[in-house]
């Protein structure tokens, strides 16, 4: 027995690493590569690099002495002095004792992009035309500090590409404070084109909403799931913003030629199948450190193996499961998803400790890209059938009728090459949406679920005609 107790631990350790190499050998026999710096995105001259500038270098982390000898990782200029921290900073007492006066049910914001997504909100929602414009003014009056950093992001986006110094060797515990510049950059962008739309100024509404599609395009997808998600956000807002305007009727036709041209650039699968690679070197990465602290716990170390040839198995299997488009059937992800869960109770959870902890939400990642990628398509088939409308007077009956001269071919959905549908209105107003995820078309009908019911094109609230 105590023989038994004392071989055990050996045997389990052995054949969890037997099962790694077999996983090993059979993924690099399909060719594929299992290190984050086979994914690594090679550098590039300043000249072409939107990152290639004193603002952003504030932010990139690096090593810095600390006492007793040991350093810790910091950005190059402390928060509070870095020229982004414009966005970041808590509105002062004053400052947001002046907004609750005029706007009493606003009650806090943590600072200027929040405030003027909330300002934003409220000009959307209210009956009020004065009420309204106030709202939008206070928008573009809260974000006026940060006027110079959206100036030279215009500027910088004239540059082809972007690469971020990250530290990639630092595995799970690098840091991408881009990623939270760019989210609050995206939403002041979009908050701004909101609140030109309502004060009628359609050329700011075009500039701001433009620079989000330039700032989508040119991000790099890096080798992970947050630099694949990070361009995901702005496109969205990108798309909100052309489709609100296009309901508006506000863009004019070159405007439309801009958007629908630059849409048709945009593409999110293969990013995340890289991504997914990426992420799985990552994950590597932390295997090969478990024997170092802090992740040296008996437990991690004597389910290694088998640990991490699960995690490489799930990882490549979610990878056959999305195939190489252009089109893809959800049913494999959900099937996969469900043996990812079974495999997460029971004994078997043992087995898989720190791929429960690695492995993203797959589902979740891949359905978040499916439906920005048919937004993109919808948005670029909505300015086709805008500029038809300036030309012809009404939209078409049949969004056929759009080829050859606003579209050369009719988009198909992405999920499983479905049609996307399409009805006129008797008022004249068009409905265009995918039949989502699930594949079943419920006539338009969003589900609460963001992964069930349809995926429509939304046109804003009627409040914001007024």
């Amino acid at each position: 027995m105590v023989a038994c107790l004392a071989i055990g631990p050996w045997v389990i350790g052995f054949l969890g690493q037997k099962a790694w190499d077999r996983t090993r050998t059979e993924l690099l026999a399909r060719g594929e590569k299992l290190s984050l710096a086979d994914f690594i995105p090679p550098s590039i001259p300043d000249s072409r690099n939107f990152f290639a500038d004193p603002m952003w270098q504030e932010i990139v982390e690096h090593q810095i002495p600390g006492e007793n000898g040991k350093s810790a990782w910091g950005p190059t200029v402390p928060k509070e002095k870095a020229q982004f921290y414009v966005l970041h900073k808590s509105l002062s007492a004053t400052e947001l004792k002046s907004i609750q006066e005029k706007f009493p049910g606003i009650l806090t914001a943590r600072d200027r992009v929040n405030l003027a997504d909330i300002l934003t909100t409220k000009a959307r929602e209210s009956e009020d035309s004065s009420l309204k414009t106030a709202a939008a003014s206070a928008v573009l009056e809260t974000l006026e500090p940060a006027r110079p950093i959206i100036a030279r992001v215009h500027e910088l986006l004239d540059r082809p590409a972007a690469r971020f110094p990250i530290a990639y060797e630092r595995g799970i515990f690098a840091s991408f404070p881009q990623a939270s510049e760019i989210s609050a950059l995206s939403s002041a962008l979009s908050s701004r084109a909101q609140a030109a739309f309502i004060l009628r100024d359609r050329q700011a509404a075009f500039r701001d909403t433009f620079d989000l599609l330039r700032l989508a395009g040119i991000l790099e997808n890096g080798p992970t799931l947050l630099g694949f998600l990070t361009p995901i956000n702005t496109t969205n807002l990108a798309c909100r913003n052309i489709c609100e305007g296009i309901s508006l009727h506000v863009w004019q036709e070159q405007e439309l030629v801009t958007f629908q041209n630059t849409l048709g650039h945009l593409r999110f699968f293969s990013p995340l199948a890289r991504a997914l690679r990426g992420e799985r070197g990552m994950g590597n990465t932390v295997f090969e450190n478990v024997q170092q602290p802090p992740l040296n716990q008996y437990p991690l170390k004597l389910f290694k193996g088998f640990d991490q040839a699960f995690y490489n198995r799930t990882i490549q299997q979610t990878l056959d499961a999305l195939g190489t488009g252009p089109a893809f059937d959800p049913l494999p992800i959900e099937r996969l998803q469900e043996e990812v869960y079974r495999d997460e109770e029971g004994w078997r959870s043992y087995l898989s400790f720190l791929s429960n902890l690695l492995v993203p939400e797959f589902r979740s990642a891949i359905c978040a890209a499916a439906r920005s990628q048919d937004q993109v398509i919808m948005a670029g088939i909505a300015c086709a059938l805008e500029r038809y409308r300036l030309k012809i007077g009404a939209y078409p009956t049949a969004l056929a009728e759009l080829v050859p001269g606003y579209l050369s071919n009719i988009p198909v959905d992405l999920i499983a090459g479905h049609p996307f549908r399409y009805h006129l209105e008797n008022s004249g107003q068009f409905q265009l949406w995918s039949i989502g995820w699930d594949g079943i078309d419920d006539h338009g009908i969003p589900n609460k679920e963001r992964q069930m019911g349809d995926w429509p094109w939304n046109p804003p609230p009627p409040s914001l005609h007024r």
